[in-house]
């Protein structure tokens, strides 16, 4: 099932490049695309890593997931926010 789930998980994610590469290219006209690309995928790179150590090393001091659930949602909210006032 690892294996079944790497698969399917890679094709969408080489699904997302198209747009993300279209989006970047439309917002930062004036910045060398390969800088601007580059420096989003090493911030998904970073916050993938992030997203994973963080909650473990929470769960170790607390013994719950309670707390790693609530900062999740406050997050999700943030960027929500963030992600609405992106003028298109």
């Amino acid at each position: 099932m690892l294996i079944v789930f790497a698969v399917f998980y890679g094709l969408t994610e080489m699904a997302s490049i198209a747009p993300t590469s279209s989006l970047c290219t439309d917002m930062f006209k004036k910045h060398p695309i390969g800088t601007v690309f580059g420096l989003v995928s090493v911030s998904h790179q970073l916050g993938g890593a992030a997203g994973s150590f963080i909650p473990g090393v929470l769960y170790d001091l607390t013994g719950s997931y309670i707390l790693i659930i609530g900062l999740g949602i406050v997050l999700l909210l943030g960027s929500s926010l963030v992600v609405a006032r992106v003028r298109v």
